[in-house]
């Protein structure tokens, strides 16, 4: 499954999630999000 996966598998930054859900890194999260999205519909 991409969303459970694509840090580990796909991502090219080295952030963990945890890290991810720190007001820091919002502007990341969100386009990791809107990645994930794109790809998720464009592979159905």
């Amino acid at each position: 499954d991409i969303k459970m996966n694509y840090i580990t598998n796909y991502a090219q930054i080295n952030i963990s999630r945890d890290d991810l859900k720190k007001s820091i890194y919002s502007k990341v999260a969100d386009l990791i999000r809107n990645e994930i999205d794109f790809v998720t519909k464009e592979l159905k």
